[in-house]
């Protein structure tokens, strides 16, 4: 008797459950279906393969001041190569001349100058900027593409901000020979030192020299040359040392993407950051460097970010009192909370997904305007995911099933 009233108890409770989990199972098939009427393949990700699956995008991008590259990581082979493909996309197909990194600006002037002919190695002397094999061949793309340009048609490439101070303070060294020697010392004593190791007193002494260096009035002889924006650059960095949950970062990177792309002939930008700095939300509520943009060029800023669903990729890893540089392998992503566990039952492996397009659809509007988890790892290993709203902060999303570290 009593295992009968338990059976009867009960018996809503598993039919509820079942119903349920059918309900979800029906709602998971019906996205799914409605993904695979928008995304459109990746072919090779070979950046010499050509740009078929990115052809409807030429109308839409040609008038975009700023389009931005994302990636899910800072180490995965498979975003840096087809980010290279993206830039020959825009550079030969769009006439775009101008790309700033989410790196140090003195490396990234070296490298400028390795692309423009007036450096014959590609050398990196101040760190910031991911000379791995995927980017280096890159480089030498853009190299063989400005050699065979008048230089008014030549792409440059920037760095949006100072790592650490020893760059910029070189640099600002090397152009003002007239600074008085006491200043002189000074810098040399502070970019010697180890960054880590800086004390107040030492950030207060460089901030008390700032107004020397601007009255010095050092050359301003072309954008990658340019002394004062060099000294913004260390007043930032200044400013924000010890500081780095308080979004003065982000903060600064929008203002050092305006500069760059206010300097540019065809104030037109390609934008090469992790899609964490690119979308247009908050960070530990602080606006994003994208959220910046996003009020300041509306839909003259586009985001494109990358995703993956599992596979390597190159972090830091904590080892002790440091950290070492490692392939780390992300696990699939199987529950319903995340986007990827979509993405991965799609018809393709790997696609492009235009979320603005997508989003017409209204299974998929409210789909892509409710909070998912996203793959979003940065240079160390957590976290791996983010919760967010695509349809408010990416206008495109090129998946990868799997991925492997960068080379």
């Amino acid at each position: 008797m009593m295992i009968s009233l338990l059976r009867i108890t009960y018996l809503p409770l598993i039919l509820l459950f079942s119903f349920g989990q059918l309900h979800a199972q029906d709602q998971t098939s019906v996205i799914i279906e409605n993904l695979n009427q928008v995304i459109r393949p990746i072919g090779s990700l070979d950046p010499d393969s050509g740009f078929k699956e990115l052809e409807f995008l030429k109308t839409g991008l040609k008038s975009k001041r700023i389009i931005a590259l994302g990636e899910a990581t800072h180490g995965t082979h498979e975003f840096f190569q087809y980010k290279d493909k993206l830039i020959r996309f825009l550079v030969l197909e769009l006439g775009f001349r101008a790309i700033a990194f989410e790196s140090d600006f003195v490396s990234v002037e070296y490298l400028d100058e390795y692309i423009n002919g007036k450096q014959q190695e590609m050398m990196l002397k101040n760190g910031g900027f991911p000379l791995v094999a995927e980017t280096k061949r890159m480089l030498i793309w853009l190299k063989a593409y400005n050699m065979e340009k008048p230089m008014s048609e030549r792409v440059h490439i920037y760095g949006l901000e100072a790592r650490g101070f020893a760059g910029v303070i070189r640099e600002l060294l090397d152009a003002g020979p007239d600074l008085p020697e006491e200043i002189k010392a000074e810098m040399v004593r502070f970019w010697k030192k180890e960054y880590a190791l800086l004390t107040a007193a030492d950030i207060s002494s460089i901030k008390g020299m700032l107004g020397v260096l601007r009255a010095a009035k050092l050359p301003e002889v072309s954008p990658k040359k340019n002394y004062q924006y060099q000294i913004n650059l260390l007043e930032q960095q200044l400013i924000r040392y010890g500081k780095e949950n308080r979004g003065y970062r982000d903060e600064y990177l929008a203002e050092n993407v305006s500069w760059i792309l206010e300097n540019t002939p065809q104030k037109q930008l390609v934008l090469w950051a992790h899609n964490l700095h690119l979308y247009k939300g908050t960070t530990n509520g602080f606006p994003t460097m994208g959220a910046h943009l996003q009020q300041k060029y509306g839909p003259d800023y586009y985001v494109i970010a990358t995703d993956f669903n599992h596979g390597n990729a190159n972090v830091f890893v904590k080892e002790g009192k440091g950290f070492s540089l490692k392939s780390v392998y992300y696990p699939e992503l199987m529950k319903p909370k995340s986007f990827e566990f979509y993405f991965k039952q799609c018809k393709f492996k790997n696609f492009v997904l235009d979320v603005n397009e997508a989003i017409e659809i209204p299974v998929l509007h409210s789909f892509f305007s409710k909070k998912h988890d996203m793959r979003l790892i940065g240079g160390q290993e957590q976290p791996a995911v983010y919760p967010l709203v695509v349809a408010k902060n990416f206008d495109l999303i090129l998946y990868f099933n799997e991925t492997s570290a960068n080379k």
